[in-house]
């Protein structure tokens, strides 16, 4: 995500085929829990930037390789 703006803003972000999983930030511990529908709000600053994954991190360690 990015904020090209010189505003902070607000998304509202639905991950509806992942309701209750976390949205990890791949670039700092700033993770957002979602409500019961998979909807998140995050903040966002002047200029920023995040990069997310939907769901956790722990199936990356449990993964075999094919």
């Amino acid at each position: 995500m990015h904020n090209l703006s010189a505003e902070a803003r607000e998304v509202t972000l639905a991950v509806r085929d992942l309701p209750g999983q976390p949205l990890v930030n791949l670039l700092s511990h700033d993770n957002s829990r979602g409500d019961r529908r998979g909807t998140h709000k995050l903040a966002m600053p002047p200029y920023g930037y995040a990069w997310y994954r939907a769901g956790g991190l722990d199936d990356l360690r449990t993964r075999q390789p094919k």
